[in-house]
């Protein structure tokens, strides 16, 4: 009968500890189950991220940003190659590009650094470029104002798809940026601006 019963005792305890050494290896498989998850997520993060650079790369485009040259004597256009994400509005991106001014130091801004696109739009061949109101607020000499101008005109007008652009400002047509150059219609591109 002893013998019975420190057997019955003997199950009895061992049911506790079996029930504890089950949820301590279930504990042991859940952390190893987290760690191992937390490691493929890492991983899952960087592939991701690899991938929107290489999206990039092939979803951007290499252009040029036409901004100021300036010499002893006069006041040119001169070019900077950039690759802009086609990813959003190609266009404004591009203007986004030539509002941030050039890497170059020895090339300077056409645009004021608060100048903000507030859309543009093609139809036809023509590009409705409205760049809000700061813009209009330019006090340059006639040179400096087709220099601004065209640094916009010539920057778009290098797509085949454009061939003139008509520059808004709060989306209303005006007659001039500084009083000297009329930008009440559509223009091409002046090419002769240019300091290749």
């Amino acid at each position: 009968m002893r013998g019975l019963l420190r057997q019955k005792m003997n199950r009895s305890s061992l049911v506790p500890v079996f029930l504890r050494l089950c949820i301590f290896l279930a504990l042991i498989g859940t952390v190893w189950v987290c760690i191992t998850l937390n490691e493929q997520l890492k991983v899952m993060e960087e592939r991701v991220a690899s991938l929107e650079m290489l999206m990039d790369e092939v979803a951007s485009e290499e252009v040029s940003l036409f901004f100021l040259k300036q010499t002893p004597t006069d006041f040119f256009l001169s070019p900077e190659k950039r690759r802009i994400s086609r990813r959003g509005s190609f266009y404004e991106n591009i203007l986004t590009e030539l509002i941030k001014g050039p890497s170059n130091e020895t090339l300077l801004s056409t645009l004021p650094s608060n100048a903000k696109i507030i859309k543009i739009e093609l139809r036809g061949d023509i590009a409705y470029v409205d760049l809000g109101d700061v813009i209009g607020h330019l006090n340059v000499g006639a040179r400096g104002e087709a220099i601004t101008i065209f640094s916009i005109i010539n920057t778009l007008a290098q797509f085949p798809e454009i061939h003139r652009v008509q520059l808004l400002l709060d989306g209303k047509c005006i007659e001039s940026l500084a009083g000297h150059m009329s930008i009440h219609e559509p223009l091409e591109a002046d090419w002769t601006l240019v300091d290749w």
